[in-house]
């Protein structure tokens, strides 16, 4: 059974032997940051697959029971492959994952792939992949996130610094989150797949607060039909600097969520223009 000094011995090891950590045995308690530092090209696995399940029937646990106010998992390295695991918080925490100072040119940045959130009532809101500790903190971007499944989240991803372009997010499903994607300074964020949404509180925030440009595009959404909550409401977007684009090319969005989608509110709140196009399944919106 591993514990956090077995993992913390067995990425040593694995940095010294060029080998990846195969995670077993749960479940492992972490009661402070996996801190990766400048560890390039690490490869940590358990054995869960996430398609289909909200949390897998996992062999690996992680349960967090850590200091608050800091992360799960720290890199400060580019190439991480991470994931097929499920993890409990059990107290709050700081982002799961968080990724600073990354190197400027590097191949291959982290992939985050199969991992599954729930939590404690006390651990609600919490970011799941933070981009960045302050504004000028590194080349942060290029982060793969892979099938999450996240309950009571914040956001899939915050972005904190100017340097966050090509994240790829592919077929995540959030439950209960309060934004899938919350952009603070901005970002540069592709998902692919279709994103899975129940009772979420708003999808994408955007923040002109940094330099990034604002580019997010949705491949495919689909909003569970049988809630009676009001799953993307726009009128929560703010901010966004010139040319700021959020598009979505497909949806399986019900009609009574998307006759309350409030682009009138959003104008009026954020003082900015729209032009939207929405034809017979997708839907487009520009920031102008």
């Amino acid at each position: 059974m591993f514990n956090q000094s077995d993992l913390m011995a067995a990425i040593k090891e694995a940095e010294l032997a060029r080998s990846p950590v195969q995670l077993t045995g749960g479940p492992i308690v972490i009661t402070d940051t996996i801190d990766i530092g400048k560890l390039n090209g690490l490869k940590i696995s358990g054995s869960s697959s996430m398609i289909g399940r909200v949390k897998p029937s996992a062999t690996v646990e992680m349960i967090w029971n850590g200091p608050p106010d800091k992360p799960m998992f720290r890199s400060m390295g580019s190439g991480l492959n991470i994931g097929g695991f499920h993890i409990h918080l059990a107290s709050p925490v700081n982002g799961v994952f968080q990724f600073v100072d990354q190197p400027k040119f590097a191949d291959g940045k982290a992939v985050i792939e199969d991992v599954s959130v729930t939590c404690a009532d006390t651990a609600r809101g919490y970011d799941f992949v933070i981009a960045g500790e302050t504004q000028l903190d590194g080349h942060c971007d290029q982060i793969t996130i892979i099938r999450p499944r996240l309950q009571f989240a914040r956001s899939i991803l915050s972005t904190r610094n100017d340097q966050s372009m090509g994240h790829v997010i592919d077929s995540p499903h959030t439950l209960l989150c309060e934004y899938g994607l919350d952009l603070q300074y901005g970002g540069i964020v592709y998902v692919s797949g279709i994103w899975t949404t129940i009772k979420d509180k708003c999808l994408v925030k955007l923040g002109a607060q940094g330099r990034n440009n604002c580019l997010v595009v949705v491949n495919m959404l689909k909003i569970d039909s049988q809630t009676s909550e009001i799953a993307v409401d726009f009128s929560l977007v703010s901010g966004g600097s010139s040319g700021t684009l959020v598009k979505f090319n497909d949806g399986l969005v019900p009609a009574k969520v998307a006759k309350r989608w409030s682009f009138a509110q959003l104008m009026k709140d954020a003082g900015l223009g729209v032009r939207v196009e929405q034809g017979l399944h997708g839907l487009r919106m520009e920031v102008m």
